[in-house]
C-alpha cells in the first residue's frame, strides 16, 4: 500500500511539472528568477523557490506578483512581475525597485 501511494505522489508531481510554461527566466545580480504558468496559476520563483503564486479571477485583466530579494550583503531589491491578460497573448513586464529589467 504504502509503495502505491509514493508511485502516485510522484506522477502527480511530473504531470504538474510538464504542464507547468516558463513565461521569463533570467539571472538577476546572482539570483535566479523565473516566472511561469501552470495552468491557471503564475509563480514567481527566485532561485528554485516558489515567492509568490496567483491564480486569476474570470474577469481579471492583470495581476502582479511581487517580493523582496537579497542581492548583496544588507542590500535587498523589490522584485515585481506585472502580467497583462487582457489580449489572448499575455504581456510581461518585470521591475526591480521599479526599474525595468525586461
Amino acid at each position: 500500500m504504502l509503495n502505491t501511494t509514493v508511485s502516485f505522489l510522484k506522477q502527480t508531481k511530473l504531470d504538474d511539472y510538464l504542464k507547468t510554461r516558463t513565461l521569463f527566466s533570467t539571472n538577476f545580480k546572482g539570483r535566479e528568477i523565473e516566472i511561469t504558468n501552470s495552468e491557471s496559476t503564475f509563480i514567481l520563483l527566485v532561485d528554485g523557490l516558489v515567492r509568490t503564486k496567483r491564480v486569476p479571477s474570470s474577469d481579471c485583466v492583470q495581476i502582479s506578483l511581487s517580493t523582496t530579494i537579497q542581492t548583496g550583503y544588507e542590500w535587498h531589491e523589490h522584485l515585481e512581475a506585472i502580467i497583462d491578460l487582457s489580449t489572448s497573448n499575455p504581456k510581461l513586464e518585470v521591475k526591480a525597485n521599479n526599474k525595468e529589467i525586461i
